[in-house]
């Protein structure tokens, strides 16, 4: 292992995914060089401080009940906050690295560079714990106020340590999961037919859903306790080990504390060594032989969509969009997400459980999973055309056209995630037929709402750049959709959200269930007609002038 080698590949890697979205601004040249991520770390901390300091500040002194519970809060916070970061890291890396496109994926290029896997492996991993270096200042800037409060300042000095151990933990694990990625990939495009889109899509999901249920500590410490019998089950997952230090620690057992940093660190290290390993045995890609078909071309009419009242250039938009989702990995976890969630559905239900209201409206929020989709799909459509929507400014496609083709893929992955987690969290749940009608309705109308919302923003915020990492949307665009779909969502499934605590109270305020739910609907209703006008205005914008 060489230092020197290490510390100028992982300074290299910073350096290519920070300039790579670079636009020739100011502040893109100030972003562009690996000490604005430390910068914006310190910055990220001492505001996130001064902002609970504040609010600690305002609330002054609270009655005996709710003290005691602020002290427990502050206790969960501290002990829980590198397995937070590693949860956090973890599940952002997925599906960040699982979103690079193809043609940028492979690491050939170091073949020829005197560097070991070692060396790579090691510099890549620090390269992903330095870019997601902000989770954790921002969590360590909210949390030492929390523990200055009650004198945990040790403590959380102990918890910062293991937050950044988790963090390079965490890098390893993605290092393993890009090896197992990129092996495979070149396995599956080695085999040719039809079949290979349904093994791509199968393989997607079961990386993610291994990696969600992997790291997911509630359902592997359930898991170890069913298995083992064991009471404290959780002490068994490498995930709490760090969090289980400093719960010692606060207890003031020393011994058992230094036991498990020295187990956090080892396990650090472990990951590492698999790492280097795995990288070794899966360096390069296989070779790919491309057969050519002696079939002749017969396009296809499109007449299901045609059927739905599409015509004919939007139905060749639709299907170009879908199989854009079967066919290019940067698009491979959108279409793998609905599965992935009601997967997560059930084995959640076997580990924990969920009902449903007194009304038999399930309480799961598979309403804000559909939401969230339908804001990531419908956001993201407009920027996966990249360089080839000058074709659409070739073509005779009028912007209502173009609005409509991308409304409907966003629609069906929204309602196709609602309908199926709303049926199976409902079966599981024993929801009576009514609250599954009436949580069915709502998450619709929120699918719907948010699906105009993501596409308003598409056309406003487009990002038609081809990068190592496509963003398909400015960050910008992308937080304010993600803020206003969550936040339209949420208003209208609160009715469904208040009645199990609120329902007696709002009773007797002459306020029944369901005027409540149609409340709910109506906003959504509205939400939805002014989304859909912002959006055809941004469509007709779009249409008519090439974003630059």
């Amino acid at each position: 292992m060489n230092p020197r080698k290490i510390v100028k590949i992982s300074s290299v890697l910073v350096k290519s995914q920070l300039r790579s979205g670079r636009s020739g601004s100011l502040g893109a040249r100030l972003l562009s060089n690996p000490p604005a991520v430390l910068v914006l770390d310190i910055a990220a901390f001492a505001l996130s401080a001064g902002l609970v300091y504040a609010i600690l500040g305002a609330i002054g002194t609270l009655p005996a009940g709710l003290e005691s519970l602020l002290d427990t809060m502050i206790y969960q916070v501290v002990t829980s906050l590198p397995a937070f970061i590693a949860l956090a890291v973890f599940i952002a890396a997925v599906l960040f690295e699982l979103s690079v496109s193809s043609k940028f994926a492979s690491s050939d290029v170091v073949n020829w560079l005197p560097v070991s896997q070692t060396d790579y492996v090691t510099a890549s991993t620090l390269s992903v714990s330095y870019m997601y270096s902000f989770l954790p200042a921002l969590a360590l800037g909210v949390s030492y106020p929390l523990a200055a409060r009650l004198d945990l300042q040790s403590a959380w000095g102990v918890a910062a340590v293991l937050c950044f151990v988790a963090l390079f933990a965490m890098g390893a694990l993605v290092e393993i999961m890009r090896a197992a990625v990129n092996r495979v990939t070149s396995l599956v495009y080695g085999r040719a037919g039809r079949g290979t889109i349904v093994i791509r899509l199968a393989v997607t999901v079961l990386v993610i859903l291994t990696v969600e249920l992997g790291v997911n500590p509630v359902i592997l410490s359930s898991l170890i306790g069913s298995f083992t019998g064991v009471v404290n089950a959780a002490l068994f997952v490498p995930f709490f080990w760090p969090s289980a230090s400093v719960s010692y620690l606060v207890q003031g057992q020393a011994l058992l504390s230094g036991a498990f940093f020295g187990l956090s660190l080892a396990f650090a290290a472990l990951a590492l060594f698999a790492a280097v390993k795995v990288r070794a045995r899966y360096w390069s890609p296989l070779p790919v032989t491309i057969e050519v078909t002696e079939a002749a071309y017969t396009p296809r009419t499109g007449g299901f969509l045609r059927s739905l009242g599409l015509s004919v250039a939007e139905a060749a938009l639709v299907r170009k969009d879908l199989k854009g989702y079967t066919r290019r990995r940067e698009l491979m976890p959108y279409l793998a997400l609905p599965v992935v969630f009601v997967a997560l559905i059930v084995v959640q239900q076997a580990t924990t459980s969920f009902g449903s209201t007194e009304t038999g409206t399930t309480v799961y929020p598979f309403w804000l999973v559909g939401g969230i989709l339908a804001v990531l799909v419908g956001s993201t459509g407009v920027g996966q055309e990249g360089k080839a929507i000058l074709n659409l400014y070739a073509s005779p496609m009028s912007p209502g056209e173009f609005l409509r083709a991308k409304l409907l893929v966003a629609f069906l992955f929204g309602s196709t995630t609602v309908v199926a987690m709303a049926v199976v969290s409902s079966i599981l749940a024993s929801a009576t037929p009514l609250g599954f009608a009436v949580s069915l309705i709502s998450s619709l109308v929120i699918a719907i709402e948010c699906t105009f919302i993501g596409v308003g923003f598409a056309t406003r915020f487009p990002d038609l750049q081809e990068r190592p990492r496509p963003r398909f949307v400015r960050p910008l665009g992308m937080i304010l959709a993600m803020l206003a779909g969550i936040f339209s969502a949420f208003v209208t499934a609160l009715p469904l959200l208040i009645w199990p605590f609120a329902g007696g109270y709002l009773e007797g305020l002459g306020l029944s269930f369901g005027e409540a739910v149609v409340g709910g609907v109506i906003f959504g209703g509205v939400v939805s007609f002014a989304a859909y006008r912002w959006a055809r205005s941004g469509s007709s914008e779009l249409m008519a002038e090439i974003p630059i």
